[in-house]
């Protein structure tokens, strides 16, 4: 994939510019958390590069028999980014909800369409306290540690206050990183599918040698705070990830 096409580079979060119009927030209740993930859902994005549009990316959840949950996270390009890709990213995982606390449990990250395979892929191993990859490595297990997708599913479970400020680990697959996990603030703001009262949270790499990765998110207060608008900022980069259609919430 050529880097100005880069959309695979936003993917994780479990983290894609139209215009839209965001107003000031208006004061309302503190956001609260939701009782439970939903059974079914399935949230549809287009994807920017910058300000050009490169593809559609969608989120899937789905609750287990046994009562863990399975999501999908599928990103493909379309239009002028055609041209010079055709590679599908995947992100798929297994996680459980143990005491409103998400445990994810399997990540797999893989592309379809490349002439080169690469896969990433980590097991949760909770009562060892470690996470095995695939490659054969390995990494210590800290409390409330997420892959790029699960950490979206825990906001929607315990969406931050003004008084949150804390660190998160999360692993890409084959190594784990630490982020500074923050409120941002309120905001009202117009999408395809409608306007939303938002909660604005953002995560930030933990580096000194470098600017670390960005990432923040629109949490919908009346959707089960599901993620109306991802941003990515990466290298310099910007992907926007903004919602166009939702079902099971």
């Amino acid at each position: 994939m050529q880097r100005c096409f880069a959309v695979n580079k936003f993917a994780p979060a479990g983290i894609f510019l139209v215009v839209i119009t965001v107003a000031a927030a208006t004061p309302g209740a503190e956001p609260a958390p939701i009782s439970s993930l939903p059974a079914h859902m399935e949230l549809r994005y287009r994807v920017n590069y910058g300000a050009i549009p490169v593809g559609f990316s969608t989120r899937t959840l789905e609750r287990q028999n046994d009562d863990s949950y399975h999501y999908r996270l599928r990103t493909w390009p379309t239009g002028i980014a055609r041209i010079f890709t055709h590679i599908e990213w995947i992100e798929e995982g297994q996680f459980r909800v143990d005491h409103d606390q998400v445990l994810p449990l399997k990540y797999l990250k893989y592309r379809v369409g490349a002439q080169t395979p690469r896969r990433e892929e980590a097991s949760f191993e909770w009562d060892k306290g470690r996470i095995v990859y695939a490659t054969g490595g390995s990494d210590s297990l800290p409390a409330g540690t997420q892959d790029g997708n699960t950490v979206i599913f825990e906001m929607m479970l315990h969406p931050p206050t003004d008084s949150d400020r804390h660190e998160v680990h999360i692993t890409t697959g084959k190594k784990l990183i630490v982020y500074d996990y923050r409120f941002v603030r309120r905001e009202n703001l117009d999408t395809p599918l409608g306007k939303f009262d938002t909660l604005v949270v953002r995560w930030t790499e933990r580096t000194r040698n470098k600017s670390g990765d960005v990432f923040t998110a629109w949490l919908a207060l009346d959707k089960l705070n599901i993620p109306v608008k991802i941003v990515a900022q990466q290298d310099g980069e910007t992907g926007t990830m903004l919602i166009e259609s939702a079902s099971g919430v």
